[in-house]
């Protein structure tokens, strides 16, 4: 039976997560994307192309592709992707590429390796390839590849793709493509290694490719990871929807959210199962979970910041920002919409958060631009604005 990551139709009740990656174009295993899910033959294909290292995580609003890889500079990337019946062994942008596949491709996720990072994101829709001709990456927060000045550029390609366009609850199989930039050009290197070109016009371009990454499991996918703090102790909760070929949870904690420790480790129960765990706390305290596959890989939890002092609030946990927005909320469970506007009042970006009460950390990706901004939570019955910088 195929699989490759599962989808689950819970998401919106999805508080922790496997990871979250920032797109920056650089790979940080602290982001959660664990241990690589395929890689190539090691040589070296055509035109200096080398497909190294493949990685697929979530959270509950995006799947998250990676790939290291070398390329020149004018090279192109595709992540195949197959997880529904149907699909085609046309390529979208009409190169010399047959998808020949057992299971062909239900989206191709592809672009520019370090041409400004154009992107697209091709579906089909069961007669034809939909989103060609359409940047998905206008805004240069979905894709990003930040590639060493040589040739070939040696570097990381990071792209993120909603849900609501990949799908929930399904389950399906990848392939990363270094290809060209004309209808000639075949794909260059692949993982898993494939039928790669030979040459720069057909029939020495043409690639017949058969090959997925399959039978890879994720670790344990959680609706909720949370704490408080009481008699001196950390109260950490959390529950599992699946826990596929899963090994334990490990509790790990900080008094920065940059070194953690491990303080217990706690073995799978099986699926739908809660849990609990409790150690003492004499200081502001940050916590998360790694969660570890029977095979070795992991993905970590969000970050929870319990505080000995317990006074309801919604605040930032650092200020300027670069990357990343994080706010600390600890209060009673709350549907938010959060939002961030610039101070014109232009929204730039808006995300739904299930805090689950207690102290949970929210993350999201900060504006592009340098500047002031502002952050604005609403619920049902209150509605509270931060004011950040961005640096």
């Amino acid at each position: 039976m195929k699989k490759l990551f599962t989808l689950f139709a819970t998401v919106l009740s999805v508080v922790a997560f496997a990871g979250t990656p920032i797109i920056n174009g650089i790979y940080n295993p602290a982001e959660g994307w664990g241990t690589q899910v395929g890689t190539g033959d090691g040589n070296v294909g055509w035109s200096n192309a080398n497909a190294k290292k493949l990685y697929v995580t979530y959270d509950n609003n995006y799947v998250y592709f990676g790939a290291e890889c070398s390329a020149d500079s004018w090279q192109q990337f595709i992540f195949v992707v197959n997880n529904k019946s149907g699909g085609s062994s046309t390529d979208s942008w009409g190169r010399q590429i047959n998808y020949n596949h057992t299971n062909k491709p239900d989206f191709l996720f592809r672009g520019d390796i370090a041409g400004g990072n154009y992107a697209e994101f091709h579906s089909w829709n069961g007669t034809a390839w939909t989103g060609t001709g359409t940047n998905a990456n206008a805004s240069g927060t979905e894709v990003k590849g930040v590639f060493a000045a040589a040739t070939p550029f040696n570097g990381f390609i990071e792209i993120r793709i909603p849900r609501s366009l990949i799908g929930f609850g399904l389950v399906g199989d990848v392939q990363f493509i270094v290809g060209g930039n004309n209808s000639d050009h075949g794909s260059f290197d692949a993982i898993p290694n494939d039928n790669n070109s030979t040459g720069w016009t057909p029939p020495t371009s043409i690639s017949n490719l058969t090959q997925y990454v399959t039978n890879v499991s994720m670790p344990a996918n959680l609706t909720y990871f949370s704490g408080d703090f009481k008699n001196g102790n950390a109260n950490l909760g959390w529950q599992s929807t699946t826990e596929v070929n899963f090994s334990q949870y490990e509790v790990e904690q900080s008094a920065n959210a940059s070194n953690w420790n491990k303080i217990a480790t706690v073995p799978a129960k099986g699926n739908n199962s809660s849990y609990t765990a409790s150690v003492a706390m004499s200081q502001n305290t940050w916590y998360r979970l790694k969660m570890v596959d029977k095979d070795g890989s992991f993905a970590y939890s969000n970050a929870v910041l319990l505080k000995t002092a317990t006074k309801k609030s919604i605040e930032l946990l650092s200020n300027p920002i670069k990357d990343v927005v994080r706010v600390s909320i600890n209060n009673s469970t709350s549907n938010y919409t959060v939002e961030i506007f610039t101070v014109d009042g232009k929204r730039v970006a808006v995300k739904n958060y299930q805090h689950s009460g207690g102290v949970s950390t929210l993350t999201i990706n900060a504006p592009n631009a340098k500047g002031l901004y502002y952050i604005k939570f609403t619920n049902a019955s209150t509605i509270e604005t931060l004011k950040f910088m961005v640096d």
